[in-house]
């Protein structure tokens, strides 16, 4: 074995500086009105409803039928259908259609240009130079020996069980349950709903109109002339200086004998100065701020009891009778033939082919795909945006509406009398007799107690808290963040790939063999 050097690329955790954009939360407030629900508890009286049970007995008599049976020759009728054909006059509607004009109102579409200004972010690109490293592969070509599984078929013979199936026929007793059916008188008790009025009172919520007086502030100021200083100072001739406020550009004139003498070009004169400068008339805003009180309107919600009356379905008990049919089943025994399936075992051979893998050495070439490191500079594209403001048009669709005029179809249906033939079903009687089981009922009269419960409605007065909340507007002050964008300079983890010297053992080529093979 020989050692060898080989580059292995390995994944490297490098820090870098990059600018990103973070937001700096700010703390801000503002004022907002609450309307506050203010409770307060109120003690009223009503009438409940209730029912209380309770528990009674009464002595009932009831008969027990004992059931006999026997066989009675029965003279029954059987209708025989029959068909007939006959006539009939039937009522045949016929759809008519006519014409109706029809006033309906359509909106219609329209479209009106306005205008408004947006902030356009505006891309601008700068290049920036930048190194970086590449990996640049390679293929390397190696040999190395493999072993080889080949598979090898030989036919072996197997001995196996099989299941012969075969139907035998075997005798048993079943029992059997034939339905008699018998008539039983019985007494149940159903609930009979009625309708009752009654009065009571809920509570109305109404938004009553409240004015109320609030202070705010106007400016009643006044626009006032003032000299303002402008420093141009004695210069030579045809010097131009702003002697006026922005939008009107005065301009000073050449110098005098004295030095401070000043023309301007606005159609104002500036005033004259010691020598050594000048100044201009320029229009001042002198604010006043006036207080006064302004009535306004306030919906505030007030609460009322107002009577309203409600009907209670309610339930009164009703003893029924009724007749109902029981059926009892009567068990028989009868005795019937069933098929079984059966298997026999029975032994068989069959011959079977089995695969087996030999193993054998065998040489191949493969591929090694490798790296080297190169280090090359690019530029690249860093944009940025630039905030600007932009007049805009935009179209907002309206409706105006207009009538028009529609003339719909109306169908009707016209009666009118046809003939028709149809087939009638009937039927024919004839008499035949047969023999039927018929169940001799003997009565028995017994007596029992039975507890049964009566619902008896009560009546009382009782007291309940109602919670009644009024309105109170309050005036609060919020503090609230907002978050500003700041551009800093962060450090951020990335991962590089570096190729890094690894050494390996490798076989050594062998000398005395001239025809061995040989490795690099």
């Amino acid at each position: 074995m020989v050692e060898q050097t080989v580059m292995e690329p390995v994944m490297v955790t490098e820090t870098r500086k990059v600018q990103v954009t973070e937001y700096k939360q700010e703390q801000r407030e503002r004022k907002y009105t609450v309307s506050r629900q203010v409770p307060r508890t109120e003690t009223r009286t009503r009438t409940v409803a209730y029912s209380e049970n309770e528990a009674r007995t009464r002595e009932e008599k009831y008969v027990v039928h004992n059931q006999v049976t026997e066989m009675v020759d029965q003279a029954y009728t059987v209708n025989v259908p029959y068909t007939e054909s006959r006539k009939a006059t039937r009522t045949i509607h016929t759809p008519v259609t006519r014409n109706v004009e029809s006033t309906y109102m359509v909106n219609v579409p329209y479209t009106e240009t306005r205008k408004a200004t947006r902030t356009v972010h505006t891309p601008v690109t700068r290049n920036v130079e930048q190194s970086y490293t590449v990996h640049v592969p390679y293929t390397e070509t190696r040999k190395a020996t493999r072993t080889v599984m080949t598979p090898v078929t030989r036919n072996v013979e197997q001995s196996y069980m099989v299941n012969v199936p075969y139907t035998e026929t075997r005798k048993a007793m079943r029992t059997i349950h034939t339905p008699v059916t018998r008539n039983l008188e019985q007494t149940y008790t159903v609930n009979v709903p009625y309708t009752e009025a009654r009065n009571g009172t809920r509570m109305v919520w109404e938004c009553v109109p409240v004015v109320q007086t609030r202070t705010v502030c106007e400016d009643h100021g006044h626009w006032e002339q003032r000299a303002v200083p402008v420093s141009n100072g004695c210069q030579s001739c045809g010097v131009v200086a702003h002697c006026c406020q922005p939008r009107r550009h005065h301009a000073c004139g050449g110098c005098n004998a004295c030095g401070n003498g000043c023309g301007n070009g606005c159609g104002q004169a500036a005033v004259a100065a010691p020598c050594g400068g000048c100044t201009a008339m320029q229009n001042v805003w002198v604010p006043s701020v006036v207080q006064k009180q302004v009535q306004y309107t306030v919906n505030v919600q007030q609460a009322k009891q107002v009577p309203y009356t409600y009907n209670v379905t309610l339930c009164r008990p009703e003893t029924r009778t009724r007749t109902v049919q029981v059926c009892e089943t009567v068990a028989s025994q009868q005795a019937y033939d069933y098929q079984v399936q059966l298997c026999r075992q029975e032994a068989r051979s069959r011959t079977v082919q089995v695969c087996e893998m030999v193993a054998s050495q065998q040489e191949y070439e493969y591929q090694v795909q490798l790296c080297r490191q190169e280090a090359r500079t690019r530029t690249i594209q860093v944009c940025e945006m630039v905030a600007s403001q932009q007049e805009y048009e935009y179209q907002v669709a309206l409706c105006r509406q207009e009538a028009r005029t529609r003339t719909t179809q109306v169908c009707e249906m016209v009666a009118s009398q046809q003939e028709y033939e149809y087939q009638v079903q009937l039927c024919r009687q004839e008499n035949r007799t047969r023999q039927v089981a018929v169940c001799k009922i003997v009565p028995e009269e017994k007596s029992r107690v039975v507890n049964f419960t009566v619902c008896v409605p009560k009546s009382r007065e009782e007291q309940y808290q109602v919670t009644v909340c009024d309105t109170v507007n309050e005036d609060k002050t919020e503090a609230y963040t907002v978050c500003v964008p700041v551009c800093v300079e962060k450090e951020v983890q990335v991962q590089v790939c570096k190729m890094v010297a690894k050494k390996i053992m490798v076989p050594a080529c062998g000398g005395c063999a001239p025809a061995a093979p040989c490795c690099r």
